[in-house]
């Protein structure tokens, strides 16, 4: 095999590894969370929340408000933009600061 692009190689990695985790992702998922613990209040079962109770729900929605909380502490920075529209201001950590942000929200290995 040969990679013309070989030097493209290391960037390409990075990337496959990499996700990025926005207020607005969060948001959506806090919502959807909500509207399912409203739902099984009303006694509506969901196949979807495979046997969580309301309870659990609360429990997620809490630990999802307080990830939120943690991202939106992190300090942003400005990212240059190669010559188009401006990049939105960011940050960028290694693998294991997802660990970090799990326990400050309160997620602990089992």
């Amino acid at each position: 095999v040969i990679f013309d692009e070989a030097h493209n190689m290391e960037s390409i990695c990075a990337e496959s590894a990499s996700f990025d985790i926005t207020s607005k992702d969060l948001a959506l998922c806090i919502n959807e969370v909500e509207r399912c613990a409203a739902l099984k209040a009303s006694g509506v079962e969901l196949s979807m929340t495979d046997g969580a109770s309301e309870q659990d729900l609360l429990i997620l929605k809490a630990i999802l408000l307080q990830f939120e909380s943690v991202i939106d502490s992190l300090p942003l920075q400005a990212q240059a933009s190669r010559g188009g529209p401006p990049n939105p201001p960011s940050v960028t950590k290694g693998g294991d600061f997802i660990y970090e942000m799990f326990a400050a929200a309160g997620v602990k290995a089992a």
